[in-house]
């Protein structure tokens, strides 16, 4: 998960332990530059992404993991969908947001 808001990872991490997947680590980068090169290092089945980042936008950091993990799963996370931002990320490569 690369999200700059630690309450954030906390809420998600909380909300998997009670989904019914019985084995999970998440993993969270505070920022885009860690998060770039954790994707580098480790794999990751899928990869959580804010949207609103504090130094890039996700979208931008969305275009740097497709060049490193072109075929790695990615989910945005986001406080403030809209109709066409589905469209906006399924462009750059994302299968969905949560809002």
């Amino acid at each position: 998960m690369i999200d700059d808001d630690e309450n954030d990872a906390l809420l998600v991490k909380k909300m998997l332990q009670g989904a019914s997947v019985s084995k999970y680590e998440l993993t969270w980068a505070p920022s885009e530059a860690e998060g770039l090169a954790q994707c580098g290092d480790r794999y990751f089945d899928v990869c959580l992404l804010d949207f609103g980042l504090a130094k890039e936008n996700g979208l931008e950091v969305l275009k740097e993991l497709r060049e490193i993990v072109p075929d790695m799963p990615l989910i945005f996370l986001t406080g403030f969908g809209s109709p066409d931002m589905d469209g906006q990320v399924s462009d750059k490569g994302a299968i969905d947001f949560l809002d």
